[in-house]
């Protein structure tokens, strides 16, 4: 059986207790039911007492392939099954196959549609992120020949030839993300103008009444991508909502990773201070790292929209996918200006860094996507007159 993946996945490897960072602290931990019944078979062993203690059934288990049991995590947010080395206990002694599905999988994503199977990763895996952000080239696709031992946990497994698809932008889903695809690759363009048409083309297809209107609007953008976009990210309107878009992350209340919080608290002090020259400052401290590194947003959000299936999966509507995704934009280039002012320039450990911990805050967020979109809503965001009102 072939599997589509992106050409990163050759060659990643957990390193293990190295790691910057760790997929066992900070999250949920989940436990499928036949991990879970085999560690209620461990007797007479220190981790007998460990699972009795944390890990208990999960009376909101909504696939028991995936979460039918939950390990308490410790007052601090770890595991408690993780070593003094940041290594899992349990693995250290009986071995992978007594892993859950989702530690056995993490961070890699297995999506299957009309049949055919894909994985990524994300890029909350400093490994993955450092793989994809600094690949000049861009995040290329190939296919080799899947070998697992285990059963894999599939995100999303779409039959575009359903019913209930017949005439929508679904039946056409791999033609549409792939064009989406293309044009965040188009390195002609620069960022905010391919965001801008990626906007016009997943909004037109919205406005589509059949497959042939999906079909031409398909063929428009296959053969013309062209933006007479100009952006100001300095002017008060885009602070003010890239602010709004961060309030509503509420990364105080809501955000546990404590370098995720150095760098917010680090950016807002220096945007807040009115007596800086953001203008100045953003040219001489943030234009300079990225003016040969255009690729690292780009890989980014290849990766992410790869991932996800855009723009089909992060919400119901697929131009609030869209801003979805424009908002994660804003949100970075926000949060990197005020990093890059406050270090007095960018290194590519200070990119690693931040954008593993963004993707780890906001793809595991319980709510800010949710809040987004109703956000959407209260202003009234919903064609591309009103997005480049408010969002670009």
């Amino acid at each position: 059986m072939k599997i589509l993946r992106p050409d990163y996945m050759e060659s990643f490897k957990c390193i293990g207790s190295p790691c910057i960072d760790n997929c066992c602290i900070g999250w949920d931990v989940d436990i499928d039911k036949l991990t879970f019944e085999k560690y209620q078979e461990v007797k007479g062993d220190p981790l007998e007492t460990l699972i009795k203690d944390f890990i208990h059934i999960n009376a909101a288990e909504h696939d028991s392939s995936v979460n039918f049991a939950v390990v308490s995590l410790t007052a601090n947010k770890r595991c408690p099954f993780l070593d003094l080395t940041k290594l899992c206990k349990i693995q250290s002694k009986y071995g992978e196959p007594y892993l859950s599905n989702v530690c056995a999988q993490y961070p890699r994503i297995y999506n299957r549609i009309d049949g055919k199977l894909e994985v990524s990763a994300s890029i909350s895996c400093p490994e993955i992120a450092k793989s994809v952000l600094f690949e000049p080239n861009g995040v290329q696709f190939g296919t080799e020949d899947f070998l697992n031992e285990r059963d894999v946990m599939i995100s999303y497994d779409v039959d575009t030839k359903l019913p209930a698809f017949k005439g929508t932008p679904a039946e056409k889903l791999q033609k549409i993300r792939w064009i989406c695809l293309d044009i965040m690759q188009n390195a002609t363009l620069k960022l905010e103008e391919r965001f801008e048409i990626i906007g016009h083309f997943v909004f037109g297809l919205t406005q589509t009444r059949n497959k042939e209107e999906i079909t031409n609007w398909m063929n428009r953008y296959r053969k013309q991508q062209v933006s007479t976009y100009e952006i100001d990210d300095l002017s008060s309107n885009m602070l003010k909502r890239s602010k709004q878009i961060l309030d509503l992350l509420d990364p105080k209340s809501t955000i546990v990773s404590e370098r995720f919080l150095h760098h917010y608290h680090e950016s807002e002090k220096i945007l807040k201070d009115k007596a800086l020259n953001l203008k100045a400052l953003k040219n001489q401290y943030y234009d300079p790292y990225f003016e040969d590194r255009h690729y690292i947003f780009e890989n980014y959000f290849v990766n992410h929209m790869f991932k996800a299936l855009f723009p089909f999966t992060e919400a119901e509507w697929i131009f609030d996918a869209y801003l979805l995704m424009l908002c994660r934009y804003h949100l970075m280039k926000r949060q990197l200006l005020g990093i890059a002012i406050a270090n007095k320039g960018l290194t590519d450990a200070l990119i690693l860094d931040y954008f593993q911990v963004f993707s780890k805050a906001i793809e595991h967020h319980k709510s800010f996507m949710l809040d987004l979109t109703e956000w959407f809503g209260y202003l009234k965001i919903n064609d591309m007159k009103s997005v480049k009102k408010f969002l670009l």
